[in-house]
């Protein structure tokens, strides 16, 4: 598998003895279990074992490769995850690249790469118009997310990603814009009403029935995030629909409780004040007796 690697062809084929072999990644005599936390391969070790060679300088020059990936990589929302939060399952250089049968991905590549994990996104993106475009056009997650240096997508990535190549007057641009629109749209209502409801709560009023109702709701924003790769504005009008729908009944249900508490208590001053009336009453009778 060495063999099939850029690292291995160049040692075996073009007798480069610069690249990396066994030893540069796995060590010599300290050799240790990759599922052990302190071997150089472990996954939240291997980007910066990937760098050794690759943050150098002198050396990749002599293959035009950059060399601040690793630094692009840690400000990624995969590496923020790995570094911060020490969450291995995210991708790291041997989840794309692959380990010993190292081969970068190239344009064809890349959505199957990134499809490993992100297995809803691809078969939404597999529905889309830009499944059907040459890869030499449309280089598929790559085109719209980057490489190493993904960030955490949301709406607002319509207007930067789809200017790259539509006009900002053409209707695949204001497609994008709708779609954009409508996922906001969502969130800003569900966390719109998640307020009210949490609001709600401290006030006293009972609201369990509108808690499941909107985590129920919730999925429907949590779908839209693969379902936008599919670029079909009618299933996210579906989505946000159900979404603006049930919030919106959470919010008057919520409404209508708070009225109805400020009526109960507004109904209860009239007891109040016949409550004190009567107790003054009461003890002005005792003090007369008691005389």
């Amino acid at each position: 598998r060495y063999k099939t690697s850029v690292h291995g062809k160049r040692l075996f084929e073009a007798g480069d003895n610069r690249v990396a072999v066994c030893s540069d990644c796995h060590g010599y005599h300290d050799v240790v279990a990759v599922g052990d936390p302190s071997s150089p391969v472990y996954p939240l070790n291997l980007p910066k074992t990937c760098h050794r060679c690759h943050g150098d300088e002198k050396l990749m020059s002599n293959y035009n490769l950059p060399t601040d990936i690793l630094k692009t990589y840690q400000n990624s929302v995969h590496g923020r995850a790995l570094f911060e939060k020490n969450d291995l399952s995210v991708a790291q250089c041997a989840s794309c690249h692959g380990s010993h049968g190292a081969v970068p991905p190239g344009v064809k590549e890349v959505g199957a790469t990134c499809g490993k994990c992100h297995v809803n996104e691809k078969k939404y993106f597999l529905e889309s118009v830009h499944a059907k475009l040459p890869s030499d056009q449309f280089s598929e997650c790559v085109s719209c997310h980057g490489f190493h240096g993904v960030e955490h997508p949301n709406a607002d990535l319509y207007g930067q990603a789809c200017l790259q190549c539509h006009d900002q007057g053409s209707s695949a641009f204001h497609l994008g814009q709708e779609i954009a629109r409508m996922i906001k749209e969502s969130e800003l209502s569900l966390d719109s009403a998640q307020n009210t409801v949490k609001q709600a709560s401290i006030e006293g009023i009972f609201v369990d029935e509108e808690t499941a109702a909107l985590e129920e709701v919730k999925t429907s924003v949590i779908e839209m995030a693969p379902a936008q790769h599919s670029l079909l504005a009618a299933r996210i009008s579906e989505l946000n629909s159900k979404v603006l729908k049930v919030t919106q009944e959470v919010e008057q249900g919520v409404s209508q409780k708070r009225q109805g508490l400020k009526i109960r208590k507004l109904t209860l001053i009239p007891l109040w004040i016949f409550i004190f009336v009567m107790v003054g009453a009461f003890w002005t009778k005792y003090k007369q007796l008691k005389e």
